[in-house]
């Protein structure tokens, strides 16, 4: 048996070997999928910066009604505050991108925005898009080089690549 499996490997045309090799990405599509990365954790990055918001305002009402120093609980008061206004600031700065990103992926025809959202946000494996797609494993990557490929166009056309823009 192993005989015989090295010697399928090795007696294999080369140009059938070489589809199994990863290719290398541009700077512009690696750049293009850490944002898309960015963009798929934003809605959970985004709720937990609410719920820590939350708490930190649950906080600060209920420091304000206990029995401490004034001097310590102005202390108290303005760190909450201050770590508060970084939150939000932060969820500010999530959401502006996540929405840029969000009316391009919008834009593109339904198999592709379909694609996008469950690899980028759902975080779904290729295997798992093949098999809720039904599409074979070679036109999954197929899409995803079509996504990649159509999403760069339309940040060249609105002038935005390469400009760490998105």
């Amino acid at each position: 048996m192993i005989q015989s499996l090295h010697e399928g490997v090795h007696n294999t045309p080369v140009y059938l070997k070489a589809v199994h090799i990863k290719k290398k990405c541009t700077p512009e599509v690696e750049e293009l999928k850490e944002a898309l990365r960015k963009w798929g954790e934003t809605a959970q990055v985004l709720e937990v910066l609410r719920n820590e918001i939350k708490r930190m305002e649950k906080s600060i009402d209920e420091l304000k009604e206990n029995d401490i120093s004034q001097l310590q609980k102005e202390v108290l008061l303005q760190e909450m505050q201050e770590r508060t206004d970084s939150l939000a600031k932060e969820a500010e700065k999530r959401t502006h991108l996540a929405l840029e990103i969000d009316s391009i992926v919008s834009g593109l025809d339904a198999e592709e925005e379909t694609f996008l959202r469950l690899r980028f946000q759902e975080k779904i494996s290729i295997t798992g898009i093949q098999s809720r797609m039904y599409l074979s494993r070679a036109s999954v990557f197929r899409l995803q080089n079509k996504c990649f490929r159509h999403v760069l166009d339309i940040l060249k056309n609105e002038g935005r690549e390469r400009h760490g823009e998105y």
